[in-house]
């Protein structure tokens, strides 16, 4: 165990303390105790989706959804990402040479992770006070970002190898608020199936190290001149049903959606989702699939041997993103596959998808 790793015991601990004294609290011990348990449920999160990505990268299964990226709003949200690690640290993180404006073709939520992982890495591996600098320039065909930063540095043996799964220097990587040596192997993977290259520079302990990410850029008569955000709002209101048997993701999920005003019931099994679904036919039906009873594949498979019409718009909800499962999900009936953790852009993306389908204006009237 690391430094880290005892750090989050000890917060625990406190979460612990604060809950069996929950009674006691003033607003001020309240605010820090909703703090911790926001910073640590944050830090969990981001250490099982890079886990969950390595599984995907040894497996040589990590898909990519390809658009027309912006690499500046990608980089903006990554900085808005990484700002209260920056805060914490009180570190600045200087845009000056943020100039180019270039558009790749590519996984904008991928080239984000790269980002997020690069700034990171800097943010850690540099002292309290200093300034990290992050550039964005266009060079021969290629969209070029540099991260640089006066930390610790990289010994000139490990240049190459700091991009290897797990591995950590003594001077790098190896200290208490270090990382699995996941993030940088992730960096390497996700730009390379863009086509693009990542390489580290340092003069070698405490000289500071810099990243250098290349993207392709398309021919000039073939860029995008302007690009067509997806909306995040629904454009109309649904019945939804959602069969979910973790109760905390459920009732966040049921509160987003009615917030939208969409019309929500809920199931918490296969054998409950499937009744409610036949019985309240909802036009949408989120469907988890590692549910007990019934699992989410075999209430797909029953709703469509039933031949009931209209049958729900089925979207598969899970954990697993390999093209396998995706395969498995349509194969079982499932009208698409979305990987947790669901994020709400996302689903309305695929709910405007179903309403223009239907070609059905915002009342919910059918189009004559």
């Amino acid at each position: 165990a690391r430094g880290s790793d005892f750090g989050i015991l000890a917060d625990v601990a406190e979460q612990d303390h604060f809950a069996r004294n929950r009674g006691k609290l003033d607003h001020e011990h309240l605010q820090t105790a909703v703090r911790v348990v926001r910073r640590q449920a944050d830090q969990m999160k981001l250490l099982l989706d890079d886990l969950l990505d390595v599984a995907r990268v040894t497996q040589n299964k990590l898909v990519l959804r390809r658009e027309a990226c912006r690499l500046r709003d990608v980089i903006s949200e990554a900085i808005e990402t990484i700002q209260p690690l920056l805060t914490a640290r009180d570190q600045r993180l200087d845009t000056t040479a943020l100039k180019a404006d270039p558009i790749v073709s590519g996984d904008c939520a991928r080239l984000q992770q790269v980002m997020i992982n690069l700034l990171k890495n800097s943010i850690k591996y540099s002292p309290p006070g200093s300034v990290i600098s992050i550039a964005l320039e266009e060079a021969e065909g290629h969209a070029v970002i540099r991260v640089k930063d006066p930390g610790e540095g990289i010994p000139a043996d490990m240049l190459e190898r700091v991009f290897d799964l797990f591995v950590q220097s003594n001077h790098t990587l190896d200290r208490s608020d270090g990382g699995m040596g996941v993030g940088l192997t992730l960096v390497k993977t996700i730009v390379e199936l863009h086509g693009g290259s990542v390489s580290a520079r340092s003069d070698g302990h405490d000289q500071g190290s810099e990243f250098l990410v290349r993207l392709s850029l398309p021919p000039a008569n073939q860029r995008p001149r302007t690009l067509d955000h997806p909306r995040t709002k629904p454009a109309r209101r649904f019945r939804i049903a959602i069969v979910e048997d973790n109760s905390d993701s459920r009732l966040m999920l049921q509160s987003l959606l009615q917030l939208d005003g969409h019309e929500i019931r809920s199931a918490v099994d296969g054998h409950q989702g499937l009744e409610l679904i036949n019985s309240w036919k909802p036009e949408v039906a989120l469907i988890d699939i590692g549910l007990p009873g019934l699992d989410g594949f075999e209430v797909a498979q029953l709703l469509r041997a039933n031949g009931q019409q209209p049958l729900p718009y089925l979207v598969a909800l899970t954990g697993y993103g390999f093209i396998s499962d995706r395969e498995k999900s349509l194969e079982s009936g499932f009208d698409t596959h979305i990987v947790k953790p669901l994020k709400l852009p996302a689903l309305n993306e695929v709910l405007n998808q179903i309403a223009d389908s239907t070609n059905q204006p915002a009342d919910g009237k059918t189009s004559k």
